[in-house]
């Protein structure tokens, strides 16, 4: 999927706020505009959201990051995925380690790969990273968050699955 200049905007919760800026510089490399809409915590803040949410007619690509499902009684993800296929914006769904991507048809990016499993902390360095005489980099602090290098990996992820 992917290729031409249209526009990307993106929308995620707190644990993407530090890929953002990663994602935009990535897009806009490739000769494409970038939006970032507001955060959202949850898929049911996102679907109760997006309905009001002005997108300019460029976009045609919505990346969600978002891990939650949150508290609501319909179903949040189709709601979201419905709301997008009428407004005529393609869905790229990014999912990080740990997380379960939904069971619909969407595009994914799954990050695992140069993300690790949860709790990895390091992994082997890629030709762009800073790497530690070791040939690592760390990719999250022990808490769990996204370092810089981790959150360039899943922006770098998101831009080339995207074209």
């Amino acid at each position: 999927m992917g290729g031409g200049s249209s526009d990307v905007a993106a929308v995620g919760d707190d644990s993407f706020a530090d890929v953002r800026p990663a994602l935009g510089s990535q897009l806009r490399d490739r000769g494409r505009g970038f939006v970032d809409l507001a955060p959202v915590q949850d898929w049911c803040g996102l679907a109760a959201g997006l309905p009001g949410t002005e997108i300019a007619d460029a976009v045609d690509l919505l990346v969600i990051a978002v891990a939650e499902r949150g508290e609501c009684t319909a179903d949040p993800v189709a709601a979201v995925l419905g709301h997008l296929e009428r407004r005529g914006i393609e869905p790229v769904v990014v999912v990080l380690p740990g997380q379960q991507p939904p069971t619909v048809d969407v595009w994914l990016v799954l990050t695992q790969q140069l993300l690790g499993a949860p709790d990895v902390t390091n992994m082997p360095c890629q030709w762009w990273d800073d790497c530690a005489a070791e040939g690592t980099v760390q990719v999250r602090s022990a808490a769990g968050d996204l370092s810089a290098a981790g959150a360039d990996r899943v922006a770098r992820m998101v831009a080339a699955a995207i074209g």
